[in-house]
């Protein structure tokens, strides 16, 4: 049957099939028709180049000037699988401003100043953009260029959700717009001067602000409150360290909070001390969730760690919290560092940490409930022993896809998990040196969480395990990251890569010896995406004004043009190839 023969509707369901990378290489500029066809299928069209393959990036960004104008959402990275992604973006002639009708702009993972000042050039003409969102990226600005960034930011005409996760170099805080925004409605951001006066600042410059994400990484400072904001009806914030008095200042400049998550990871705030701010200057709170941290003096021979826990209990128990909130609160207490963690349930965040052994007690008698209270946790860290208890547990994490674990591990460890199939990320640590438990424990670790595509080792050292035991690991491995475990010599680099000759291992980070080691991987492992490389010789210094780097131009001598090369600088200095 001839292709062209069928009906339009037949062959967008075709469509429906292929990639995108697919469709623009199959059917552009066949005839007529079938542009016809791709520009009503690109119609809208969400562009997300995450964990795209370098091969299909490049047929895409081929024909990108064709869909440019369907274009409404753009997702840029620099993530682990495809290093180098935005320079090569802006390489092919692009730039933002040549996407008129872009609504939602995502950038990921940069942490090159040069790219992001040509990004932000661009940004000015963006103007029916509501959505943008920077995620774990990088810049040395200085003030100066970091409150441009801001204005810049402040200053797009319709924007309507900000997130910047931004990390700025050291002891620079992220500066708040000294411009107006009149369209801002919901913001995360971190580590803002922590001062009211600062605060007051972003109040006056995002009138409309009505949900607010905030991290505070040093104490808050003591000022009386110098502007209300009356906008504000969710937040949620993290202190790293704050005084009572301090909080209350705080939450009186947001009267009308309808909804409030706090997380206090070094702060105990009592429970009499918290219904007196929701009573004072929270009226009209519907919801309140909380993670508090505190500790017991070990050094008290006297304390009744259960009865030191009920007394704290019992301030979450007045009528204020069982009848006009319904709040149950929980504290789960570790036997051995005698640290406390006071959290509501159900738990709101989504990460946890857990350290056996524990003692946990709660404002609610019937736990029968209690395991479902967990099922926003998504991502667990969990510290056991070799203890052979069995004890079953009342909390279950049902939904996680992001595991940490310290080895050696207990039955109890397998009492707390019981849907191993959801995870896709798994961190292995060890908590002491070599253990005979520790391969018989990774044996069972990759049989049991069968669907894992990404393997950290961490906190290892060649000492701990001579040899890892790659050859156990789920073939649905994609990812897999040996850095700080050792630096592999050639003769090692060769075994490894044999290792993982049968699995679908995409992307690799790894320590090596020489740059030989490097050239080895490259040419061994065939299917390899992505390889982020630390090498010993390495003498590159970041912190000079020299821009020869002679490990990149030694290696351009023997790898394909095809390949992108760059270095990054952040959070380690290393070499990183996107290779296909």
């Amino acid at each position: 049957m001839n292709l062209e023969s069928l009906v339009n509707e037949l062959i967008f369901d075709l469509f429906q099939y292929l990639s995108s990378a697919n469709l623009l290489h199959a059917f552009y500029d066949l005839n007529s028709r079938f542009n016809s066809l791709l520009l009503r299928h690109f119609q809208n069209y969400d562009l997300d180049f995450q964990s795209i393959s370098k091969d299909d990036f490049n047929i895409m960004c081929r024909h990108l000037s064709f869909i440019s104008n369907q274009v409404t959402s753009l997702h840029l990275s620099d993530k682990h699988d495809t290093p180098g992604q935005i320079d090569q973006f802006c390489s092919f002639g692009f730039t933002l401003h040549q996407f008129i009708y872009l609504q939602s702009l995502s950038i990921y993972y940069l942490h090159s100043e040069d790219i992001m000042n040509t990004l932000l050039l661009s940004l000015p003409y963006l103007s029916l953009i509501s959505d943008i969102t920077f995620k774990e990226c990088s810049f040395s600005y200085d003030e100066t260029n970091s409150q441009t960034f801001v204005n810049i930011i402040w200053n797009l005409p319709k924007l309507i959700n900000c997130h910047l996760d931004i990390q700025l170099k050291p002891q620079t805080h992220f500066p708040v717009s000294t411009v107006l925004s009149s369209t801002i409605e919901s913001l995360f951001i971190t580590d803002i001067n922590p001062q009211n006066s600062q605060l007051s600042l972003l109040f006056k410059n995002t009138p409309y602000l009505r949900n607010l994400s905030i991290d505070f990484h040093l104490n808050f400072s003591n000022e009386s409150p110098i502007l209300i904001t009356t906008s504000i009806i969710t937040l949620n914030v993290s202190f790293f360290m704050i005084e009572d008095q301090i909080l209350m200042n705080f939450f009186q400049m947001m009267p009308n909070l309808l909804q409030l998550k706090v997380d206090l990871p070094d702060t105990y705030i009592d429970g009499q001390t918290w219904e007196g701010i929701i009573e004072k200057y929270l009226p009209q709170l519907k919801t309140f969730q909380f993670r508090m941290n505190d500790e017991l003096d070990d050094d008290d021979d006297d304390t009744d760690e259960k009865e030191e826990i009920n007394e704290r209990l019992n301030h979450f128990q007045s009528p204020f919290w069982l009848n006009k909130y319904q709040l149950v609160v929980r504290c789960d207490y570790n036997l051995l560092s005698h640290n406390m963690i006071f959290y509501s349930l159900p738990y709101a965040f989504d990460n946890f940490y857990f350290q056996y052994p524990i003692l946990s007690i709660s404002t609610q008698s019937n736990d029968k409930n209690i395991s479902s209270s967990y099922n926003q946790v998504h991502r667990l860290t969990c510290k056991t022993n070799l203890s052979n208890e069995s004890s079953s547990s009342m909390i279950q994490f049902t939904h996680i896809r992001e595991l940490c674990i310290h080895l050696p591990i207990n039955n109890y460890f397998w009492n707390i998990i019981s849907r191993l199939e959801r995870i896709k990320i798994l961190d292995i640590l060890i908590s002491n040196e070599y253990n005979e438990n520790y391969e018989i424990q990774l044996k069972v670790l990759f049989d049991k969480i069968s669907n894992v595509s990404i393997v950290r080792f961490r906190n290892w050292s060649s000492r701990s395990l001579p040899i890892l035991p790659i050859q156990q690991i789920s073939l649905s491995l994609s990812q897999l990251d040996l850095m700080w475990y050792k630096w592999y010599n050639l003769e090692e680099c060769t075994l490894l890569t044999q290792m993982l000759i049968n699995t679908s291992c995409k992307i690799l980070s790894i320590d090596v010896q020489n740059r030989k080691c490097i050239l080895k991987i490259i040419n061994t492992m065939n299917n390899l995406q992505s390889l982020h490389v630390r090498c010993h010789a390495d003498i590159f210094n970041h912190n000079t004004i020299s821009t020869k780097d002679e490990l990149i131009e030694w290696l351009q001598q023997y790898i394909p043009i095809s390949y992108t090369i760059t270095r990054d600088n952040y959070p380690i200095n290393c070499i990183r190839l996107w290779i296909s």
